[in-house]
């Protein structure tokens, strides 16, 4: 078989030979312009590309578990990150980074006020509010942090429940 540089080459198979023609890419996209078999780009608004996200989330396995079991599962997760008896910081700001994934998970978060019962007065007044709200008439477990004397006065920690 002799290649050859020109546009037309031809490749031997069995006792036939294949032409085969070498055709630039403005012809080939002008041919398929001309057949209608050119892919057209599909029109997304937001609103569409919205109720999309909000199809697809809804049919994932996790949101086909009862609202009671998945808040278990958030329960256990945050039991499992924060030790109640640690008095580790950040609970609350978890809480409300897992009800930023999607629409049900907020509302099922945001109304779910047994996990809203962890207040940490070290916490920003922005959040120690969303706590006192989403927990409704639940007790608290208030968390006050005994001031270090060496970075910050005594009254530091007070301020914060002052504020609310």
């Amino acid at each position: 078989m002799d290649q050859t540089d020109g546009p037309d080459q031809d490749f031997p198979v069995g006792d036939a030979t294949i032409t085969a023609k070498d055709q630039s890419a403005d012809d080939f996209q002008e041919a398929r312009a001309h057949d209608g078999s050119q892919p057209r780009p599909q029109e997304t608004t937001p609103s569409s590309e919205l109720a999309l996200n909000r199809e697809h989330n809804a049919a994932l396995p996790i949101h086909t578990l009862p609202a009671e079991v998945f808040l278990q599962v958030i329960r256990l997760y945050m039991l499992d990150l924060f030790d109640p008896e640690d008095h580790a910081k950040g609970y609350n700001k978890c809480l409300i980074n897992l009800s930023g994934v999607c629409s049900y998970w907020y509302n099922l978060i945001r109304d779910s006020p047994p996990l809203w019962t962890r207040l940490d007065l070290s916490d920003p007044p922005e959040v120690v509010e969303i706590v006192l709200q989403r927990s409704s008439s639940h007790l608290l477990d208030v968390i006050l942090d005994p001031p270090n004397f060496e970075d910050e006065p005594e009254t530091a920690a007070l301020t914060n429940f002052r504020s609310i």
